[in-house]
């Protein structure tokens, strides 16, 4: 596996069983996710390939890392579900971006 994929698992994991981690953890997890979707997104931007998601889901996961201990638990999972989403499909077009850009140079 990759480490995308292994945040993925990670982050699915984590949601199905929050009440065995710490605000820290949490704070971490998510902030692993951001971090990973912004690298993926700029990825993304710097191959040619169109990012079709917005930054909004970045932005928002970032505020409630910072404000971990006050959020609920189903906010918490919400986000870790939809950051591992966002990361799951960015690598996916990017994925699939080096394929085409292989085809293509291949062909030439």
């Amino acid at each position: 596996m990759s480490i995308t994929t292994d945040l993925v698992a990670e982050c699915v994991r984590a949601a199905n069983s929050l009440e065995k981690l710490s605000s820290a953890e949490r704070r971490l997890l998510i902030e692993r996710g951001v971090t990973t979707s912004r690298a993926l997104r700029s990825l993304l931007i710097e191959t040619g390939a169109s990012p079709v998601f917005d930054i909004e889901t970045e932005q928002v996961a970032d505020e409630i890392a910072r404000k971990v201990e006050m959020m609920t638990d189903t906010t918490i999972m919400k986000t870790l579900l939809a950051l591992a989403e966002d990361v799951r499909q960015m690598r996916i077009l990017n994925y699939e971006h080096r394929l085409r850009r292989k085809r293509c140079g291949n062909a030439g």
